[in-house]
């Protein structure tokens, strides 16, 4: 099985990274999808998004996941029927899972120059930033998005979500959404030219 990382995280919260490397028959292999996985599959025109859905898929098996007992809130996040949150991501040969007992999610990309072009849509004062570092610039991004799966809701801009390093892996990230201040934790695992974030919610004031 083509396991490239398991990753361990407070609040009992494991990621597992797949290297996608199969054919969607192969990945199809010992795997008992639903009648709604498999509309989910054929509606899927791209091989990268089918093997991306697949092999995450394989992750939430290995993990002793259900796919019965996972459901989706009226935004679309993912729950497990026991009381434990997951999230799912995949870019290009990689996919994640995320398993965690607090809000978790958790965001792959891979590095790319036509991150730049982005800085508008996800950095407030993208003006001020040093627009060459494309490694930098896709953690922000990775950070940002798993830290808006996390939170679950709809209407959040990822540009209003503020980062704060605490040291060279770890980052607490934050926002004010209906008045209300949410923190969420955060960290970043690189390899390759792949960039990969985890957001576990820390702590929330006013709900």
């Amino acid at each position: 099985m083509p396991f490239y990382k398991t990753l361990n995280f407070p609040f009992e919260s494991e990621v597992i990274i797949w290297k996608i490397t199969e054919s969607d028959e192969d990945l199809k292999n010992d795997l008992d999808l639903t009648a709604k996985d498999k509309f989910i599959y054929n509606s899927m025109r791209s091989s990268e998004h089918r093997k991306g859905f697949l092999s995450s898929r394989k992750i939430i098996k290995e993990m002793g996941i259900l796919t019965d007992d996972i459901y989706k809130d009226i935004n679309g996040k993912p729950h497990l029927k026991n009381g434990k949150f997951l999230s799912i991501t995949h870019s290009k040969e990689f996919s994640a899972v995320a398993l965690s007992k607090k809000k978790v999610g958790i965001d792959i990309e891979i590095q790319q120059q036509k991150i730049k072009n982005l800085t508008s849509k996800f950095i407030m004062n993208h003006t001020q930033i040093d627009n060459r570092d494309i490694k930098n610039l896709t953690n922000i991004w990775c950070i940002k998005e798993s830290t808006y799966k996390a939170f679950g809701k709809k209407g959040l801009s990822l540009k209003d979500i503020k980062i704060n390093h605490q040291d060279s892996k770890s980052y607490f990230s934050n926002f004010t959404f209906m008045q209300n201040e949410f923190i969420f934790e955060n960290w970043v695992y690189n390899w390759k030219n792949y960039s990969l974030a985890l957001a576990i919610e820390s702590n929330s004031y006013g709900n």
